[in-house]
């Protein structure tokens, strides 16, 4: 669960007493909108999908999208919420690659574990992550960690 994401929070008043987002805290509307969009924010970051995002959430693609034309604070906070996603789905593959451990059962009985892992999947990481030794002849890395 994600406890805040920048440019979603109450920010300090301007001189008419508003927060910079717009948004009042006296209206209960606004107050929905609020925890809408942080509502958005959380589910993205979970799933990743800004379809299944929006289900979650009640809010529409097209709301969300037009937050992300004109709302810089709602923008920085949806890049946090991405790279936390895209962290989630990495921490996934990697354990996907590298195996796990599944019960087996025989006549409804535990038995025993089977050891499983994704080969293809352990490569693409390992070309992804080292392109000089695993990927193919002139691609090089996109970014450090």
């Amino acid at each position: 669960m994600i406890a805040a994401f920048p440019g979603c929070q109450n920010r300090t008043k301007t001189a008419a007493s508003q927060p910079r987002d717009g948004i009042s805290n006296a209206n209960p509307r606004h107050r929905t909108v609020r925890r809408r969009r942080m509502d958005f924010l959380t589910a993205y970051a979970e799933c990743g999908n800004v379809s299944e995002a929006c289900r979650r959430s009640r809010t529409s693609r097209s709301t969300h999208y037009l937050r992300l034309q004109r709302d810089e604070g709602y923008r920085l906070a949806f890049f946090s919420a991405h790279e936390e996603a895209e962290d989630r789905l990495l921490e996934e593959a990697r354990r996907r690659a590298m195996g796990w451990q599944e019960p087996v059962v025989i006549d409804g009985k535990h038995v025993g574990y089977v050891s499983k892992h994704s080969d293809r999947l352990l490569m693409l990481l390992l070309q992804y992550y080292m392109p000089e030794k695993f990927g193919y002849p002139g691609r090089r890395r996109r970014h450090r960690l």
